[in-house]
């Protein structure tokens, strides 16, 4: 094929020429394009496409000339693909940038890149009349500085949640939560000066747990990064003290952790809440924090429909306590043990009995007991 007779000049959203951009590597990677829509018009940056694995991404453009640029970086910020023409990017949300080269770049996310230069001649007549394909591969990447790597060993996929602290420093910030899928790895960019990694994590089925001596605050439902985890007093909605790992590290230089199995430790009992009435129920429940003696960790609400079971839920102790209401909001199950839950929303609490529990919806409610026994348990409601 000769010339560019396949590139059109259509505007933006119309039929253009197409692109094939491929990740070689082993974590996801985010990339950014630019082009001139037409002969002499000003370059327009557009991005992000997020490109999987040993995956290709076709974008349809409307390039009018033989310049492609591109501009890639990998999920962890640890690799990137660039070049010599800055152009402006949002570097955390989906942008579209017309005069990408000249316009302001200076405020919120907006950052210039430096984005590197493709022929599309040549990329055209190297496809054998396939689409024509670029490659983002280890070898033609720039390091963004030492590598952290957290490995999963295990043959199930596993969530975990990490800070990197230097030695004598109380102030930790903590991030989370990051799927590992099996024999996978999730891969950062070390901290200038880190000494310990402190890790905490959970299999997917939640009756294994990685877990230290360390206190640190999550979330427990979210995506989250707190700046000073060790820090604050944790009894926001969702948020949870989780004992850590503590691992050493070097002071430079790559460092690879990898979990295993043998090193997880198997929660004491996966509780499933089964519904014996024939209309729906909706149930909050409470149990002790064995690992923070004095803490009780109240969450809800579950919806239960007639005669079905929930998901199993993992709970560290022998005692289970419930609050349980009919579909018209009565009351059907309480009992004599106090603790704070919100009657307008989704919840968990992690230390539910101490904090204030007054303002808005916020209320203290009476649970009822049950003793709960080792392993997989069935707990008929109400």
């Amino acid at each position: 094929m000769s010339g560019l007779m396949s590139i059109s000049s259509a505007s933006f959203g119309a039929e253009g020429v197409k692109v094939s951009l491929c990740n070689e590597n082993d974590e996801k990677i985010y990339l950014a394009v630019a082009y001139e829509p037409e002969a002499n018009l000003p370059l327009m940056s557009r991005g992000w496409w997020g490109v999987e694995p040993q995956k290709c991404s076709e974008l349809e453009l409307a390039v009018a000339t033989d310049r492609l640029l591109v501009y890639a970086n990998s999920e962890s910020g640890a690799l990137a693909w660039s070049g010599g023409v800055l152009l402006c990017a949002n570097t955390k949300d989906k942008f579209d940038f017309s005069g990408a080269a000249t316009i302001a770049c200076s405020a919120g996310n907006l950052k210039m890149l430096g984005f590197m230069e493709l022929s599309m001649r040549r990329l055209i007549e190297e496809s054998s009349g396939r689409v024509p394909k670029y490659s983002f591969g280890p070898s033609t990447a720039e390091r963004q500085g030492d590598l952290l790597k957290i490995c999963n060993d295990t043959a199930d996929v596993v969530y975990i949640s990490y800070a990197q602290g230097r030695e004598n420093n109380a102030k930790l910030a903590v991030a989370g939560w990051f799927k590992i899928n099996p024999s996978s790895c999730h891969s950062a960019v070390r901290d200038t000066g880190s000494k310990i990694l402190y890790l905490y994590g959970d299999n997917q089925k939640g009756d294994k747990r990685w877990k230290g001596e360390t206190a640190l605050c999550t979330d427990s439902y979210n995506g989250f990064n707190f700046d000073d985890s060790s820090g604050m007093d944790c009894r926001g909605n969702n948020q949870k003290l989780q004992l850590f790992k503590a691992i050493g590290m070097s002071v430079s230089g790559d460092f690879e952790y990898r979990l295993k199995l043998s090193d997880s430790t198997q929660v004491r009992s996966m509780v499933q809440l089964c519904n014996q009435r024939s209309e729906k129920i909706t149930v909050a429940i409470a149990y002790d924090n064995l690992d923070f003696p004095g803490k009780v960790v109240t969450s809800g609400w579950y919806d239960l429909e007639g005669g079905k079971c929930g998901n199993a839920m993992p709970i560290e102790s022998d005692q289970l306590k419930v609050l349980v209401e009919n579909s018209q909001g009565d009351l059907i199950r309480s009992g004599a043990f106090n603790a704070c839950v919100d009657l307008a929303v989704a919840f968990e609490f992690g230390d539910a009995t101490n904090m204030q529990c007054e303002g808005g919806d916020l209320r203290v409610a009476s649970f009822d007991s049950i003793s709960i026994a080792r392993g997989e348990v069935k707990v008929n409601l109400p």
